[in-house]
């Protein structure tokens, strides 16, 4: 991969066309204004994920035309990557006319993009580097059958996505029209599916391609060949997911549909998003389902697809109105989902009648975005501050107050009836000793992502534009302009690649520098290298980011020899855990100015007054202050409610440290 090539979650590929939607219902041939936009099915799920927060390259070729310009630009303003992108100047860019239906029925859509710029594709260096460098490869049915040519491509980018190992998901999308024989159409597309990961077929669809008329049946034709997951889109009836393992489905969330195309695309993109974030499979699937409905909400085929936000809020209000989220399907059934529909409720309620559970939680306000507490909750509060409830006993879930010292986590022996606890910290390693045997914890994975990020932003930017000098001039009334180090066109090593790495890649990534990822272990499909590689790459890194969680193998993983590979005047920052850098090897390299050093945290914790990193001039310290920012606690309010409101109907629950067993 070169230093050019961008990082990236997902590629995907296919034809963008420009879309003009009726202002007005009728029939075509009568509508006299249209609205432009644009269109393409892997373009849609590309948006989508983008707006979703996740780093989405596209690749595809337009017509060097208007259209073709307006759709690079355009897709491009959705912070999609097309750097890889192809200009063709013998072939057009094709477009499509597209009928107003308000919500009554679907739309009627008129192509014209026979021997388009698209259909003309061919396999590039930029855009192999592209598939080489992404986790994840999303392509669906509709670009094998504009030619040969895009077959062949589609075959070419399959098989060097698979090769890097990313994760692969296939989507139908059926176009029986593009095809002229419906026979090799099934051949070529069922090619492309079971050499990929996922498969996710509409229920019409899967009957299809596989001859079989049940969801299970349609899952099993493609698990047998090797798939490992399969997800059955079913409309008003919800959608099912089945691995080797799991089976799942979700009821529909009920909408005001305006335009049902791009529902797909947004499943697809959620089930993805998902995955990436690394939900379990249930809260992936009720992900995929909640962007598909948002998505039809919205006249045009990408106009609703959801921010992380609003797509937080559009759960929240359907959970609220009593959405029912997924549910395990028995693994002897073999009936249609909508059939399970009717035997959701009655069983939910009789589970929940059997017991009431009590939970100890730091907010009230959980029981109002929650539109009340489960009826099978009995809950009480403590927020860390005030006195405890005397009895504990009986307490069955746990979410410990946040940043309140040792208290909360004192009373956990209490709680003899203790089946989960929820942490709101990412790291949990002194919890460990207080879980036992049949407790369930779960740690706050993501809800620090954005505030640790942004400190360690601010901290990089600070130490290399000189800021704590600036407003030591401030103070003095000196002014003493000079110029500084910067962060665009460095080379920087994050340590501990996991969610808050990669949110603070992004960041650097806007501020032009280059990111090399780092984890505990190698994960080539991911662009990610071992902590064993570290002595190869620390020479050539300017600034070292460590994000790194506190366990037996990163107590002082940075130590004194990796210290001393590192550059002159290179920048340490540490925003993990103190214990994870060799505190007196850094006072070494930093009192002689040959190292730099901006810390979030610090061994021991708090720092001594007396200790010498205090008089560094080369060193910035912050009270462990990198997860204390307004965007915490409501994520943190929307994550608690979520996980109460699993553990009240028995559902899993999300992020998930360790199971142990009785």
């Amino acid at each position: 991969m070169t230093p050019q090539t961008p990082h990236l979650d997902v590629v995907t590929f296919g034809e963008a066309m420009a879309m003009f939607v009726a202002e007005e219902p009728g029939q075509l041939a009568s509508v006299t204004h249209y609205r432009r936009a644009l269109a393409g099915a892997e373009v849609n799920v590309a948006v989508a994920l983008s707006r979703l927060g996740h780093r989405v390259g596209w690749l595809g070729r337009v017509g060097d035309d208007p259209l073709g310009k307006y759709a690079v630009s355009r897709i491009a303003a959705e912070n999609v990557e097309v750097g890889a992108v192809v200009a063709d100047p013998e072939a057009p860019t094709g477009f499509q006319l597209k009928s107003r239906t308000d919500g009554q029925g679907d739309p009627l859509v008129v192509y014209y993009r026979r021997d388009s710029a698209g259909s003309r594709l061919q396999p590039s260096p930029e855009a192999d580097a592209r598939l080489t460098s992404a986790r994840h490869l999303h392509m669906t049915g509709i670009f094998p059958a504009l030619s040969a040519q895009a077959g062949a491509s589609a075959e070419h980018s399959l098989e060097v996505a698979g090769a890097s190992g990313a994760t692969i998901s296939f989507d139908p999308n059926l176009r029986p029209s593009l095809w002229s024989d419906r026979e090799k159409m099934v051949e070529v597309l069922n090619n492309l599916a079971i050499r990929s990961d996922w498969v996710l077929p509409g229920l019409a669809e899967g009957e299809l391609l596989t001859g079989r008329t049940t969801p299970r049946g349609i899952a099993d034709f493609y698990l047998e060949r090797g798939v490992s997951l399969v997800a059955v889109k079913l409309g008003a009836d919800g959608a099912a997911l089945f691995t080797r393992d799991e089976e799942w489905w979700v009821p529909a969330f009920k909408v005001t549909v305006v335009d049902t195309v791009g529902a797909g695309d947004g499943f697809a993109a959620g089930l993805i998003s998902g995955a990436l974030n690394g939900l379990p499979l249930p809260a992936r699937l009720e992900r995929a389902a909640a962007v598909g409905a948002f998505a039809t909400t919205s006249p045009g085929d990408m106009d609703g697809m959801p921010t992380e936000h609003a797509l937080d809020a559009f759960l929240t209000e359907q959970r609220a109105a009593g959405h029912q989220g997924p549910e395990r399907i028995e693994s002897d059934r073999t009936t249609e989902p909508a059939a399970r529909q009717d035997r959701t409720a009655p069983r939910e309620q009789a589970a929940n009648a059997e017991e009431t559970m009590r939970a100890l939680v730091p907010w009230p306000q959980i029981g109002e975005l929650m539109g009340g507490w489960p009826s099978n909750l009995k809950v009480d509060i403590y927020d860390g501050e005030q006195a405890p409830p005397e009895d504990l006993s009986d307490v069955a879930f746990y979410v410990m107050p946040y940043a309140k010292g040792n208290a909360p986590r004192d009373l956990i022996p209490r709680m003899t009836g203790l089946r989960a606890v929820q942490s709101l910290s990412a790291g949990v390693e002194k919890l460990l000793p207080f879980i036992t045997p049949g407790v369930v914890l779960s740690n706050g994975r993501g809800l620090h992502d954005a505030s640790v990020a942004e400190h360690a932003l601010a901290l990089v930017l600070a130490a290399q534009r000189d800021l704590p000098r600036r407003v030591r001039d401030q103070d003095a009334h000196h002014w003493a302009p000079y110029f500084t180090r910067s962060l665009a066109d460095t080379r920087v090593v994050i340590v501990g690649y996991g969610s808050i790495g990669a949110a603070i890649e992004q960041r650097l990534l806007a501020c032009e520098a280059e990111v090399v990822r780092v984890a505990s272990r190698r994960r080539p499909a991911e662009g990610v290298h071992g902590v064993a590689e570290l002595p190869e790459l620390l020479p050539h890194a300017d600034i070292v980011i460590l994000t790194l969680p506190e366990s037996q193998a990163t107590i002082r993983l940075m130590d004194d020899e990796l210290l001393a590979l590192l550059p002159d005047d290179a920048l340490v920052v540490n925003v993990g855990r103190g214990r994870t850098l060799d505190s007196a090897a850094l006072r070494a390299e930093t009192t002689t100015g040959r190292l730099r050093a901006a810390l979030d945290v610090t061994d021991p914790e708090p720092l001594p007054s007396d200790d010498p990193l205090w008089d560094c001039e080369n060193v910035l310290i912050t009270p462990h202050a990198g997860g204390g920012s307004a965007t915490f606690y409501p994520r943190a309010e929307r994550f608690v409610a979520e996980q109460l409101r699993r553990f009240a109907a028995g559902r899993p629950l999300l992020n998930v440290v360790t199971t142990t067993s009785a």
